[in-house]
């Protein structure tokens, strides 16, 4: 995470901007440290002037459930909507895998719930498990 981190800085002492891509990359090398991948992305909104593509934010996503960081992956997901920016399956797979690590299931059902008014689907990013939930039961 440290070289990347090291690599934006010099893109931008170069006088060049990062792309989406190269701060997605840079957060995705983050693992589980939920904080730098956070501050990542804060400095992704502020280089575009705009809210970033849904790939940097589903980075930081997958961060925050490596990390168990579901209060920061609700927190990202507020974020996204706040800006336009609409989730995509991939981005609600990460935040039910941290909300389902820490037992919080009252959420874990919300955002199932309002997967389900968004239209989002199902998708090889969510678990089995996950798409159990989501699924009516027959009956």
């Amino acid at each position: 995470a440290a070289a990347a981190e090291a690599l934006l800085a010099r893109v931008a002492e170069a006088g060049l901007r990062a792309d989406s891509f190269s701060y997605a990359a840079a957060i995705r090398s983050c693992g589980s440290d939920t904080p730098r991948a956070l501050s990542l992305l804060r400095d992704a909104c502020t280089a575009a002037g705009a809210a970033p593509p849904v790939a940097v934010y589903g980075a930081a996503l997958e961060c925050c459930a490596r990390g168990g960081a579901w209060r920061e992956a609700l927190d990202t997901l507020a974020q996204m909507r706040d800006a336009g920016v609409p989730a995509d399956a991939g981005c609600y797979g990460a935040a039910l895998h941290a909300l389902q690590s820490a037992g919080e299931w009252t959420h874990v059902y919300e955002m199932l719930y309002e997967m389900r008014r968004e239209g989002v689907t199902s998708a090889p990013s969510l678990r089995r498990d996950q798409i159990a939930l989501w699924r009516p039961p027959y009956l």
